[in-house]
């Protein structure tokens, strides 16, 4: 449902407002579908090809360096990894921890009107 709305934001990156949604929708989805790596990486997994297809080109039109994208045979999920030390800073700031999984989510400190991208990524 939400990736017909992620492609529309293909179309509008000048809008420095939709490139803050995109980032709290990845928040969201990395702290559902992902994790941060103590050296600086980000992975986000997916089961789905197309939608991590999708969420790569995304980052490539914020100028977020996507380090690789592959299909991780034991854990059965594409994988996309991230090397951005500035969104790396952004989701610590957001709430997110380091670690594989963590046993609690925390809703990042924004204003409510503010939060349905990153509802919508988890």
């Amino acid at each position: 449902m939400f990736a017909f709305n992620l492609i529309g934001l293909c179309r509008v990156f000048e809008d420095e407002e939709n490139v803050e949604k995109l980032k709290l929708y990845l928040v969201g989805l990395i702290a559902a579908d992902g994790h941060i790596e103590q050296n600086g990486y980000v992975t986000i997994a997916q089961k789905d090809k197309r939608f991590t297809y999708v969420i790569a080109d995304l980052l490539a039109r914020i100028n977020m360096k996507v380090s690789s994208l592959f299909y991780d045979k034991s854990a059965g999920v594409w994988k996309i990894k991230i090397r951005d030390p500035v969104f790396y800073r952004y989701l610590f700031d957001m709430g997110l921890i380091a670690g594989r999984k963590c046993d609690r989510i925390v809703p990042p400190k924004i204003k409510p009107e503010k939060a349905l991208p990153y509802i919508i990524g988890i």
